[in-house]
């Protein structure tokens, strides 16, 4: 997966490293939910279809669009949260849910507050692309 050049990626001390990415340098605070950064890519073991659905109380599905990555089935969606859960009730988050049989790779940005976020959700468009899998 390429980055902007320029930009950043976690150390691995608090998450995996190449899991968070940002034009500033990163600083994870340990045993927390960051979503302060600008991108943050990270694979799940659980089925695609269990998160890429649309039912959520956490949020609002503003669009919805299939694609596919690297010739994986993808979703990506936009959401605005509700308050329940983790993120702050009104901020949109942008996600892509890559299927990786059994598991889902998601890409994720926020609309934190000092965050570019158009830019933020143009630049994990690109790294979603570039994306090439060993099969």
């Amino acid at each position: 997966m390429s980055y902007p050049q320029g930009w950043v990626t976690n150390s691995g001390s608090v998450v995996e490293q190449c899991k968070v990415f940002d034009p500033e340098s990163i600083s994870l605070p340990e045993q927390s939910e960051s979503f302060d950064e600008a991108v943050h890519i990270r694979v799940d073991k659980i089925p695609f279809e269990r998160v890429a659905r649309e039912d959520n109380q956490t949020s609002q599905e503003l669009s919805r669009r299939q694609t596919t990555i690297d010739g994986y089935q993808a979703v990506v969606v936009e959401n605005k949260a509700t308050g329940i859960g983790l993120i702050p009730e009104g901020v949109r988050s942008y996600l892509y849910f890559v299927d990786l049989d059994g598991q889902t790779l998601i890409g994720t940005t926020y609309d934190m507050q000092g965050q570019r976020y158009q830019r933020n959700k143009q630049v994990l468009d690109q790294m979603m692309n570039s994306l090439s899998f060993n099969r």
